[in-house]
C-alpha cells in the first residue's frame, strides 16, 4: 500500500466561495447564507478537487451546506459533501433531497438519491417527493427519483398517484416518464376517475395522447358511469374534447343513463361541445335510456340555441322517442314555447301524431302548458284533433283543471260538445274530475249543460248524484236549470234521491227545483228515495211538503217502491207521514204483493202489522201468497202462512194455486213450504193442469223433485188435448223432467186425446234424439199409430228429424210401416229429398218398391219432386226404374219428365229406365211429354238414351205431332235432327204439318217443310194443311204454306170444299184475306154447288161477303138447288143482305 499523497492546502478562495473569511469562521458557522455563496465557483472548485472540497466542507455545517447546494443544484458540492459518509447525517441528506425536489434541482436530486437519500420521502407539507415533482412537471427530478426506485404507484394524502398529479398539471413529458416507469394508467382516484378522466376534468389536452399511448382506454367509464368524453362535455373542456376525439374516443358510447356525448352536451347546455360533436358527424338519432333522442332533450329543456343548432345541422325533426313522440310533442309538454316556435318555423307539422295518437296540442293541454299551447295555436294547430282514445286537447286540459288552457282552446274554436268514448263532453269530464276552475270557463264558452253522457246524466245530474255541493253550486251559479231532465226524464233531484245525497237535494230545492216531476219510467224523486232506503233524502223531500201517496204512471206509491227493496226505514218514515199501506197500483198490486214477491220480510211484517188483507188478488190473478211462491220468497211464505194465509187459495181467473205458481217457476223451496202447509199436489187449474204439469212444461227439475215427494198423479191429463205431464215434458224438450217422470213410473205409451199421439211421436217430430232414447229405454213402443196411422218413424221423417229417425231404427222400429195413405217412411224421405233419412231407412231394410195408395213407389215420389239425392240412393238400392204406378201406369221416368225433373230423369236413364215405355192411359212416351213441353234438355237426354222419335201414342201421334201442335219450336228442331219423320201420320192421317198449321206456328211449319214435309199431304178427309190453316184462321201458317206451293183448288173428300170454303165457313177473315190475295178461286163450288159466297151468306158474315164481292164473287150464281147467295141470308134486313142486293 502506498502512502497517501498529501493534499495541498485548501485555497483561501474555497472559504470565500462559501461566504466565510477562513477555516475558523467556517468551523464556527452554524448555518450557510445561501445568498453569500458563489455557487458556480464553489461547484467548479469542488469538481476540480473533490477530496479537498470534502475535507473543507466537513469542517463546518456540512448539513446546512448540503441543503443549500441541493437548492442551488450544485452537483459537485453535493457529491463532495456525500464523499464522506460521516460528514452529513441521513436526516440532513433527506432534508437536502426535499429541498432539491422543491427547487426542481434535478442534478442535485440525482446525486442525493444516488447517495442514498430516500426518494419516497415526503415534503413538510405531506406531499410525496415524486407527487410534487410530477405536479410541477419537473420531469428531470421525476427521473432522478425514479432512478432511486421511487414508488410510482404511491398515493398521496389526497389519494392521487404521481401520474394523477402529472396529468392534472398537463405535464406530458412527466406523464410519459412515469408511464415508462410502469405507472398504472388505469389507477383511479377516490372519486373513481382514471388518469384520462382527470386530464379531461382539468382540460389537460397535451397529456391525453400520452395517456392513450400508455394504455388508457378512451371510452372507459369512471365509477359514476361517465366516459372521458362525457366529462369533457360536462366541464366544457374543449381542448380535451378535441384531443379525445382525435385519439379514438367513441362519441356514441353511453353513460349510465344511456346518454351519448351529444346528449351530455345538451344536458349541460354546452353549445361549443355540441357544435364540435356535430362537426364530427356523430349520430343524432341515438336515444338515451328514456328513449329520448338529443333533439327531444334539447326541446324539453327549452334550450332554443341548441335546438336551432341541431335543426340547422339537419337533425330529423320528426324522429320519435320510445313513446312515439316527436320533438314538438316534448316541447309542448315542457311548455317550451320558444322551442315549439322554432320547430314549426323549421317546417314541423303541428298535427303530426305521437304516442296514443296525440298531437303536440294534446301534450300541451295535458301538461297545462299555456305558452306552448298558444304557440301551437298561433301556427294553426287544430284544436279538434282527437287522439286514439277520441279525446280532444280540450278534454285533457279539463282533466287537469287548467282554466287558462281551456279558455285558449275555446277561443281557438274547440268544440265543447265533442264527446269522448264514454259519451262525455268536456263539461262532463270537468264534473267527474271536480275541475271547478274550468266549469265556469266552459259554460261561458257555450258548453251545453243539458247534454247527457252514456248514463243519461247531464253534468248537473252527476254532481247531484255524487252529493258534490261544490261542483253543484258552481254549475247552478252558471245559470243551469235545476229542473232540467235527462233522456230518461230524470231531474237532478232524482239523481240526488237515488244516491241519498241530502245536501245536494236541499241545494237543488233551495234553487227552485220541483221534486214532483216524474221520470219517463214513472218515478218521482220520492219514489226513488223510498226504493233506495235513502232516508236522509226521503226526510228532506217530505219536509218540503211532498205527498207521501203520490203515484207514478203505473199507479205505484213510494210505499210500493220501499216494499220492493225491503227498505224498512223508508217505509216506516212514509207510514209515519200518512202513507196508505193498502193503495193499489194500476195492476192491482198492493205494497203487500210487492213485498211478498221481493221476499222483503221486514217491509212485509210492517205491512201485515197495518192489517193489510192477505187474500186480495191483483190484476194478474195472484194473491200475495202466489207472488211469494212464484218468486221462491221462502221467508215471505213463512211470514204469510204464519199470518194465516190459505195454502190452496185459488186465483179467480186461472184457478191456479200458489203451488202451480211455484212449480211453473221451478221454486223448490216454495213448494216444500206449501206442501208442508198442506197444499194439494193434484190441484188443477181451469185448464186441468196440475202443478206437476206446469213443472214438466218448464223442465223444472227442482220443482218436480219437490212435487214427486208428495206422490202426485203422474197420468193426470190437461183438458184441451188430453196431454199428461209426460207429453208436455217432451213437447217442451224437457229432458230432465222426462227422465224424472219416467223414473217415477209415468206411462211412456200414454196417448193424448186430440191426436192419439204418444210422447214418442212428439219426441220424433221434434228430432229430440235424447228424448227418444230416454223413452225407448223406458219401454216406449215405436209401432203405436196416431190418428193418421203414422208411427213415430213417420213423424221423424215428416219433420226431417234425422237423429230421432236413426235412434228409432236402431231400436227396431219397422221401416216399412204404412200410414192411412199407404205411405211408408221411405215415401216421406223421398218426398222431402232427405238423403240421410233415405240411406238410413234403406240400411235398415226399407223396401224401395212398395206402392202407396196412389200407386206410387218412393222413386215415383222422388221423380215428381226432382228429389235427386233420394232418387240416387233408391236406384243404388235396386229400386225399379220402370215400376208402373197403379192408376195410370206411369213409370218414374214418365213422372220425372212430366214434372221437368231433369236430375232425376238423368239418374233414371243412367240406371236403365226404358225411355220408350208409354203410360197406360194415352200410350204416350216420355218423349211425347218432353216434346210437347219444349223441354229441350229432357228431349236431348231422352234421345241420347234411345228414345224413338217416331213412336206413336194411342192416336198414332208421334212426339213431332205433339211438339208441332204446342209451339215447341226447339223440340221440333231437335226431333227432326234426330230422324223424326216429318210426314208421319196419326190415326186421322194428319201429319205434323197439319198440327203446326192448326196452331198457326209459321216457324215450325218452315222447319217441317225444310225437312221434307209434304205440303199437299191430306188427312183421312182429304184435307191439306192449308185446309186446316183456313179452318183455324191461321193466316201466318197459310202464307207459309202458300209460299211452299200449297194448292188453293184442292178440295176435301166430305164436302168438296176448297181452303177458301173452309176459311169462310169458320169466319176466318184474316186467312180469307190471305187466300184471296193469292187469287183463290171465288167461283169454286163444293159438292152442293155452293161457292164461298153462298157459305158466307148462309153464315150471315158481312165481312166475308164484302171481301168475296170485292174479289169478283158473283152474287147471282145459283147452287145445284137453284139458290143464290141472297136466298141463303137468314135476315133479309141485315147488312149482309143489303150488300148482296147492291151487288146485283
Amino acid at each position: 500500500m502506498t502512502d497517501a499523497v498529501p493534499k495541498p492546502d485548501v485555497p483561501s478562495s474555497m472559504y470565500e466561495y462559501i461566504g466565510v473569511a477562513d477555516a475558523e469562521a467556517w468551523a464556527d458557522a452554524r448555518t450557510v447564507e445561501a445568498e453569500a455563496v458563489d455557487w458556480a465557483a464553489l461547484n467548479d472548485a469542488a469538481a476540480n478537487d473533490v477530496e479537498h472540497a470534502a475535507e473543507v466542507f466537513s469542517k463546518g455545517p456540512a448539513g446546512a451546506l448540503l441543503r443549500e447546494a441541493a437548492r442551488a443544484n450544485a452537483e459537485a458540492v453535493c457529491e463532495a459533501l456525500l464523499k464522506n459518509e460521516l460528514v452529513v447525517s441521513d436526516e440532513e441528506m433527506q432534508a437536502a433531497l426535499r429541498v432539491a425536489v422543491e427547487a426542481q434541482s434535478e442534478v442535485a436530486a440525482a446525486v442525493l438519491v444516488q447517495g442514498g437519500a430516500d426518494p419516497n420521502d415526503q415534503l413538510d407539507s405531506g406531499i410525496r417527493l415524486l407527487h410534487h415533482a410530477a405536479n410541477t412537471g419537473a420531469d428531470g427530478v421525476v427521473d432522478a427519483l425514479l432512478q432511486g426506485d421511487a414508488y410510482v404507484h404511491q398515493r398521496d394524502d389526497d389519494e392521487y398517484t404521481p401520474l394523477h398529479r402529472a396529468v392534472m398539471a398537463d405535464a406530458e413529458a412527466t406523464a410519459r416518464r412515469l408511464l415508462d416507469a410502469g405507472a398504472d394508467v388505469q389507477m383511479r382516484t377516490v372519486e373513481g376517475r382514471s388518469a384520462l378522466h382527470l386530464a379531461v376534468v382539468h382540460n389537460a389536452a397535451d397529456v391525453i395522447p400520452a395517456l392513450i399511448d400508455g394504455g388508457a382506454r378512451p371510452n372507459q367509464k369512471d365509477d359514476a358511469g361517465y366516459t372521458p368524453l362525457h366529462r369533457a362535455v360536462e366541464h366544457d373542456a374543449q381542448d380535451a374534447l378535441r384531443a379525445l376525439l382525435d385519439h379514438g374516443a367513441d362519441p356514441h358510447r353511453r353513460d349510465e343513463g344511456g346518454r351519448t356525448a351529444l346528449h351530455a352536451a345538451i344536458e349541460h347546455e354546452n353549445e361549443s361541445a355540441l357544435r364540435l360533436l356535430l362537426e364530427r358527424d356523430v349520430d343524432t338519432k341515438t336515444t338515451d335510456d328514456q328513449g329520448r333522442p338529443p333533439l327531444h332533450r334539447a326541446v324539453e329543456m327549452g334550450a332554443a340555441a341548441l335546438v336551432e343548432l341541431l335543426l340547422d345541422h339537419g337533425v330529423d325533426a320528426y324522429q320519435r322517442d320510445e313513446h312515439g313522440d316527436a320533438p314538438l310533442h316534448r316541447a309542448a309538454r315542457a311548455d317550451a314555447a320558444a322551442a315549439c316556435t322554432l320547430l314549426m318555423e323549421h317546417g314541423v307539422d303541428p298535427h303530426r301524431r305521437g304516442a296514443q295518437g296525440r298531437t303536440p296540442l294534446h301534450e300541451a293541454a295535458t301538461a297545462g302548458a299555456h305558452a306552448a299551447m298558444q304557440a301551437l295555436l298561433d301556427h294553426d294547430a287544430d284544436p279538434h284533433t282527437t287522439d286514439d282514445e277520441d279525446l280532444m286537447p280540450l278534454h285533457l286540459a279539463v282533466d287537469t283543471d287548467q282554466a287558462d288552457v281551456v279558455e285558449a282552446l275555446l277561443d281557438a274554436g274547440a268544440d265543447p260538445h265533442r264527446r269522448d268514448r264514454e259519451g262525455r263532453t268536456a263539461l262532463h269530464r270537468a264534473v267527474d274530475g271536480r275541475a271547478t276552475a274550468v266549469i265556469p270557463v266552459l259554460l261561458r264558452g257555450g258548453a251545453d249543460a243539458e247534454t247527457a253522457d252514456q248514463s243519461g246524466y247531464s253534468p248537473l245530474h252527476k254532481a247531484a248524484y255524487r252529493d258534490d255541493t261544490e261542483v253543484l253550486n258552481v254549475l247552478l251559479e252558471g245559470g243551469l236549470d235545476p229542473n232540467m231532465t235527462d233522456s230518461a226524464g230524470r231531474t237532478p233531484a232524482h239523481a240526488a234521491a237515488q244516491a241519498d245525497a241530502a245536501d245536494a237535494l236541499q241545494g237543488l230545492l233551495d234553487k227552485g227545483a220541483t221534486a214532483t216531476q216524474l221520470s219517463e219510467a214513472g218515478y218521482a224523486p220520492l219514489h226513488i228515495a223510498a226504493n233506495q232506503n235513502a232516508t236522509a233524502a226521503l226526510k228532506t223531500l217530505l219536509a218540503h211538503g211532498l205527498e207521501p201517496n203520490a203515484t207514478n204512471k203505473d199507479g205505484r206509491t213510494p210505499a210500493h217502491t220501499a216494499a220492493q227493496s225491503d227498505a224498512a226505514e223508508a217505509l216506516n218514515i212514509l207510514l209515519e207521514n200518512d202513507a196508505d199501506p193498502d193503495v193499489t197500483d194500476e195492476r192491482g198490486w198492493r205494497p203487500l204483493h210487492v213485498a211478498a214477491g221481493a221476499n222483503a220480510v221486514d217491509t212485509l211484517r210492517i205491512l201485515l202489522d197495518t192489517d193489510s188483507p192477505l187474500h186480495t188478488e191483483h190484476d194478474n190473478d195472484f194473491t200475495p201468497l202466489h207472488v211469494a211462491a212464484s218468486s221462491n220468497a221462502v221467508e215471505a211464505l213463512h211470514v204469510l202462512l204464519e199470518a194465516e194465509a190459505i195454502p190452496d187459495v185459488e186465483s179467480h181467473l186461472s184457478g191456479q194455486t200458489p203451488l202451480h205458481a211455484a212449480a211453473y217457476a221451478n221454486q223448490a223451496g216454495a213448494i216444500a213450504v206449501l206442501l208442508e202447509a198442506g197444499a194439494d199436489p193434484n190441484a188443477t187449474d181451469q185448464d186441468g193442469e196440475t202443478p206437476l204439469y206446469k213443472a214438466a212444461e218448464k223442465d223444472a227439475e227442482a220443482a218436480i223433485t219437490a212435487l214427486l215427494k208428495a206422490e202426485p198423479d203422474l197420468e193426470a191429463a190437461e183438458a184441451q188435448y188430453g196431454r199428461t205431464p209426460l207429453h208436455i215434458a217432451v213437447w217442451s224438450n224437457a229432458a230432465t223432467a222426462l227422465e224424472q217422470l219416467l223414473n217415477a213410473g209415468a206411462n211412456p205409451d200414454a196417448h193424448d186425446t186430440a191426436f192419439n199421439r204418444t210422447a214418442l211421436h212428439m219426441a220424433a217430430s221434434l228430432n229430440a234424439d235424447m228424448l227418444v232414447h230416454t223413452l225407448l229405454d223406458h219401454g216406449a213402443d215405436p209401432e203405436i199409430e196416431d190418428e193418421h196411422g203414422q208411427t213415430a218413424l213417420h213423424s221423424a221423417v215428416d219433420n226431417e228429424a234425422h237423429d230421432a229417425l236413426v235412434r228409432l231404427l236402431e231400436a227396431g222400429a219397422a221401416p216399412n210401416a204404412t200410414d192411412a195413405d199407404g205411405q211408408t217412411p221411405l215415401h216421406g224421405a223421398a218426398q222431402h229429398n232427405l238423403g240421410d233419412a233415405t240411406a238410413a231407412l234403406l240400411d235398415y231394410g226399407a223396401d224401395p218398391n212398395l206402392h202407396n195408395s196412389d200407386g206410387y213407389t218412393p222413386l215415383h215420389v222422388a221423380a215428381r219432386l226432382d228429389a235427386a239425392t233420394a232418387a240416387e240412393l233408391l236406384l243404388d238400392d235396386e229400386a225399379d226404374p220402370d215400376a208402373d204406378s197403379a192408376a195410370l201406369g206411369r213409370t218414374p221416368l214418365y213422372v220425372a219428365i212430366w214434372n221437368d225433373a231433369k236430375e232425376v230423369a238423368t239418374l233414371l236413364l243412367n240406371h236403365g229406365a226404358d225411355p220408350n215405355r208409354p203410360d197406360d192411359s194415352f200410350e204416350r212416351t216420355p218423349l211425347h211429354i218432353a216434346a210437347r213441353n219444349n223441354a229441350t234438355e229432357l228431349v236431348a237426354l231422352l234421345l241420347k238414351h234411345g228414345a224413338d222419335p217416331n213412336q206413336g201414342d194411342d192416336a198414332d201421334a208421334t212426339p213431332l205431332h205433339s211438339a208441332a201442335s204446342d209451339h215447341a219450336v226447339d223440340a221440333v228442331e231437335q226431333l227432326l235432327e234426330s230422324g223424326a219423320d216429318a210426314n208421319a201420320s196419326d190415326f186421322e192421317q194428319r201429319t205434323p204439318l197439319h198440327a203446326a198449321a192448326s196452331s198457326n206456328d209459321p216457324e215450325i211449319l218452315r222447319l217441317l217443310l225444310e225437312a221434307g214435309a209434304d205440303v199437299h199431304a191430306t188427312d183421312d178427309e182429304q184435307q191439306t194443311p192449308l185446309h186446316v190453316a183456313a179452318w183455324y184462321d191461321a193466316a201466318d201458317a197459310a202464307r207459309v204454306l202458300l209460299e211452299a206451293g200449297a194448292t188453293l183448288e184442292v178440295t176435301d173428300a166430305t164436302f168438296g170444299r176448297t181452303p177458301l170454303h173452309s176459311a169462310v165457313w169458320s169466319d176466318a177473315i184474316d186467312t180469307l184475306t190471305v187466300l184471296l190475295e193469292h187469287d183463290a178461286d171465288v167461283h169454286a163450288t163444293d159438292t152442293s154447288g155452293r161457292t164461298p159466297l153462298h157459305v158466307a151468306a148462309d153464315d150471315n158474315s158481312e165481312k166475308a161477303i164484302q171481301l168475296l164481292l170485292k174479289h169478283g164473287a158473283n152474287p147471282a150464281t145459283p147452287t145445284d138447288a137453284g139458290e143464290t147467295p141472297l136466298d141463303l141470308v137468314s135476315d133479309a134486313s141485315s147488312k149482309a143482305a143489303r150488300r148482296l142486293k147492291r151487288a146485283r
